[in-house]
């Protein structure tokens, strides 16, 4: 019995001391790797970032000096840089920078009037993802901001908008970010969602509609620290070691796998239809509260690089790295269309093909777009929502316009 013990201890101090060694080796080859290479993967990442800003997709199109320098506070505001929010899953931490700033509640600061002889202002709210938060653009600059101007221009003084826009959201969780906010009595009297991209890819990736963006590693993660889940924890912990990352490398190039494709083997035009069914039953939702709460509400279904005619070169190159999902998104927008519930909405507006016939690059990345096409997009939201903002306030006669 002595014998056996102390060969099972030996071989477990072997063992444990190969895997110290192998994993001091892999910590040590990363850290090479960094020390040696030209740049860090922040400052690769930023400049590759800023090269897709089309320059003539801003105000000041003689100056993108101030393309990496947005980057970089995107990178610092965004990554491993989110708290938890019960329902919703997330939202930004606050954050302080030239180009991009966040408030204490997560939120995109947003340009804004000062209020003015105590008049009672007029909140609008905005809920969407990643284009109305406004990536790829600065803080006065998103479509929030740009609609707040141009409220200012004919209301002075009138109006706060407020941005509720959060990376990866889709219209699922904008419903709950608004029920939220009216349980602490925080009611808008304006409220517009802006939504489409978001809600498709989710439900390309999940492979089921009305589930958010990378549900998976929620699911994943979920309970991990539990004793039932202990094996998992492990697995995950080995998975996070240099050691297991290199291995990985190492066969990555030994044996490269073709990319997959998230299409393959399902119906992809049914799936489409449960995507626009789900999200129009977010808006009839929305709607049948803002009736009760006496909310104005408008929902907008955004454009995309798969709607957009004629593409520039930029343009043509994003969608050919989406292949796969263009053809899924296609099968979107022609749900979109037969849609009755939609189709009599009175309060839903397509916007798909605002962008036709722009013949600069709109797009940084597959919806993400630039400066001058949000004030674009926030022109025709401001347009659509006119006659509710005089009948809710008549403008005053002490300024001509």
């Amino acid at each position: 019995m002595k014998t056996a013990l102390k060969i099972a201890w030996t071989t477990l101090a072997i063992v444990t001391a190969l895997l110290v060694c192998a994993e001091i080796f892999a910590a040590g080859y990363y850290f090479l790797r960094r020390t040696l290479a030209a740049d860090n993967p922040v400052d690769a990442y930023v400049r590759a970032q800023a090269a897709k800003m089309p320059r003539e997709g801003y105000p000041d199109s003689r100056d993108p000096s101030w393309f990496q320098a947005y980057w970089k506070e995107f990178n610092d505001s965004t990554y491993a840089f989110v708290d938890w929010a019960s329902y919703s899953n997330y939202h930004r931490r606050p954050f302080a920078g030239k180009y991009i700033n966040i408030d204490n509640d997560g939120r995109r600061v947003t340009w804004n009037e000062d209020s003015k002889g105590g008049r009672e202002i007029i909140r609008l709210a905005f809920f969407g993802g990643s284009t109305i938060w406004g990536t790829g653009a600065r803080d006065e600059f998103t479509i929030p901001s740009y609609v707040s101007k141009m409220l200012a221009q004919k209301y002075p003084h009138r109006f706060q908008v407020v941005n509720y826009g959060q990376d990866r959201y889709v219209s699922t969780q904008e419903v709950v970010t608004l029920l939220r906010e009216i349980q602490i009595d925080h009611v808008p009297d304006i409220a517009v969602f802006y939504d489409g991209y978001n809600d498709a890819f989710a439900a390309m990736q999940a492979g089921a509609a009305g589930i958010p963006i990378n549900e998976d590693d929620r699911a994943r993660e979920f309970n991990i620290l539990h004793p039932s889940r202990a094996r998992d924890f492990y697995l995950e912990f080995l998975r996070r070691t240099n050691t297991f990352q290199l291995l990985q490398g190492v066969r990555a190039v030994l044996r490269p796998e073709r990319v997959m494709n998230s299409a393959q083997g399902r119906d992809t035009e049914a799936l489409a239809i449960d995507t626009v069914r789900v999200y129009s039953a977010n808006v009839e939702l929305v709607a049948a509260m803002a009736r009760q709460l006496g909310v104005a509400v408008r929902f907008y279904w955004e454009p995309s690089v798969y709607t957009k005619v004629p593409l520039t070169k930029a343009e043509e190159s994003i969608l050919r790295s989406s292949e796969h999902f263009a053809r899924f998104y296609s099968h979107v927008q022609d749900a979109m269309g037969q849609n009755r519930r939609l189709a009599g909405h009175s309060g839903f507006r397509d916007l798909s093909n605002v962008l036709n016939g722009y013949a600069k690059t709109a797009f940084i990345d597959n919806h993400n777009v630039t400066e001058l096409v949000n004030e674009i997009i926030a022109r025709r939201i401001v347009d659509g929502l006119r006659d509710t903002i005089d009948s809710i306030h008549a403008p005053n006669p002490e300024h001509s316009y």
